[in-house]
């Protein structure tokens, strides 16, 4: 599946009183249009999150605003 380069606005949940179904099991429109944006949105978390491996972190805090760094095995974010 290839993403949107800018991602749909993040579906609200459909008020009770959308239907969702019709009484023959097919979705509704707007059962369908909350369930294709909400699948591009899970397809996309994987890429949005960035893999740390804690090993390389620093274990003593850098002094670097933002950094973040291991404090006996709790990872912590410098203030600077």
């Amino acid at each position: 599946m290839t993403l949107p380069a800018k991602l749909p606005p993040l579906p609200a949940v459909l008020p009770p009183e959308v239907a969702r179904f019709y009484a023959s099991g097919m979705p509704a429109p707007d059962q369908v249009r909350f369930e294709t944006v909400l699948h591009i949105w899970l397809a996309a978390l994987p890429q949005q999150f960035v893999p740390i491996n804690a090993s390389s972190l620093p274990t003593a805090d850098p002094h670097t605003v933002g950094q973040v760094w291991n404090s006996a095995g709790t990872l912590k974010v410098s203030a600077g």
